[in-house]
């Protein structure tokens, strides 16, 4: 069994729902054990598709220094387990972003936030592209 991690985009299309879904499908036929976060978008798409046991990282709030403490927490359960950040984007990385032991900004972008925090923190990473593929940054490599 897996341990997998869901980040991703908080607002999807009709198109980028059907992809997660099926890659969420895929990754699930095997049964793994999830934490997910509870925003919006790819989170609450992943807690309705997967059935694997699921560990929701919820806040109390929807403050941004509260939701960069639940995918810190998310990616700390992650790091403890030997898990897999699955990430779904549809943007690219922020300039100047860099991994970190620690929350950074990410200019808005708490996917890409909490991936870095996974890289600064030796979290495997695996990215997923929704709709057009992009580039990603050298830091991911």
């Amino acid at each position: 069994m897996q341990v997998i991690g869901v980040t991703g985009a908080r607002k999807v299309n009709e198109a980028e729902a059907e992809q997660l879904k099926y890659e969420l499908w895929e990754l699930d036929r095997k049964g793994n054990q999830w934490e997910i976060g509870d925003a919006d978008g790819v989170d609450a798409i992943a807690r309705e598709t997967v059935r694997g046991t699921q560990n929701h990282h919820d806040t109390e709030g929807k403050q941004p220094w509260q939701l960069a403490a639940r995918s810190t927490k998310l990616v700390k359960a992650l790091a403890e387990k030997g898990g897999t950040l699955h990430a779904w984007v549809n943007k690219e990385a922020p300039l100047g972003l860099k991994p970190s032991k620690i929350w950074k900004s990410a200019k808005g972008s708490g996917t890409w936030g909490t991936i870095a925090i996974a890289v600064g923190l030796g979290v495997k990473v695996e990215l997923h592209w929704l709709g057009q593929d992009r580039t990603k940054p050298d830091w991911l490599e």
